[in-house]
């Protein structure tokens, strides 16, 4: 009897613990994935809705008349606006704590070429990131 009793082919204690053993590792490394694929996700969604903010306060003053921007001395950086607020409430909180401002001035000996800077920080994650463009607007035309 006892030869046919350890035949039977059932699992034992031992295969049965490593078994689990080997599903709860695999479940907790799944977790961690998925944990760290939603952090990255996330911040990169930050990351575009910014970039997207930045460039398209660019292209709004792109199509602006040259005399109508604000300038300061030449040189000299001059604030021209801070649009922080704007955006807190176009990205609907997913950009977070915003510093936003947009900068001209005056190419040195040119009293017809502008240089304007867009300028967004925000804090990415536990640092602060900051995404900038610039471009130059000329009297009577746009230039890059």
């Amino acid at each position: 009897m006892r030869g046919l009793a350890s035949e039977r082919g059932g699992f034992t204690l031992i295969e049965v613990m490593m078994t689990l053993f080997v599903v709860v590792v695999i479940v907790i490394v799944g977790f961690d994935i998925t944990k760290v694929s939603n952090q990255t996700n996330s911040r990169t969604r930050q990351y575009a809705e910014a970039n997207s903010l930045t460039f398209g306060k660019l292209q709004s003053y792109e199509t602006r008349d040259f005399t109508s921007i604000p300038v300061g001395d030449a040189g000299s950086n001059y604030e021209v606006e801070d649009w922080s607020a704007e955006v807190n409430s176009k990205s609907a909180g997913l950009v977070i704590d915003p510093v936003a401002k947009v900068y001209s001035q005056y190419m040195p000996g040119s009293g017809s070429l502008l240089k304007l800077r867009v300028v967004l920080d925000f804090q990415y994650g536990s640092e602060t990131r900051r995404i900038e463009y610039a471009t130059y607007i000329q009297l009577g035309g746009v230039g890059r």
